[in-house]
């Protein structure tokens, strides 16, 4: 199985079943989010089903849609925080990242290197010829 980030769990994730028993673990949301107060106020009294959940969270000030709920509801599943009907997402551990092979430098010789790999043959030729570019000297005025 390939590693997926949260986010696209979350995404790849479908709503759950009104019907769908629910088992919740601890809060993961920052303090005075939405998902914190959803936490709080609606799954800290432990609801029993999906639509249990829903039903409460619309009572609240302001309420939340069920869109909403089933949001909060994925992102808990695939966060590994949630249980629905007994069975829990099984959160991949991130694999560490390949590093690439280092590849091998190519010499360049300037204006000569098409020479070099046009004429092998008068190899020692051209590299005379390469060794002797004129270069930039810097003198003291």
């Amino acid at each position: 199985m390939a590693n997926i980030s949260h986010t696209a769990a979350f995404k790849a994730q479908s709503d759950f079943a009104p019907e769908a028993k629910l088992k919740i673990g601890n809060d993961i949301w920052s303090a005075e989010t939405a998902g914190s107060r959803f936490y709080a106020q609606v799954l800290s009294k432990n609801p029993g089903t999906v639509q249990k959940v829903i039903d409460s969270a619309a009572k609240l000030e302001p309420p939340f849609t069920s869109k909403q709920v089933q949001g909060h509801l994925r992102w808990l599943y695939t966060a590994g925080r949630l249980e629905v009907d007994g069975k829990s997402y099984v959160v991949q551990a991130k694999a560490p990242k390949a590093k690439p092979e280092p590849k091998a430098k190519e010499v360049k010789v300037g204006k000569y290197a098409a020479r070099l790999k046009a004429k092998p043959e008068v190899k020692a030729e051209a590299k005379a010829e390469a060794t002797h570019q004129r270069r930039m000297v810097r003198t003291k005025l």
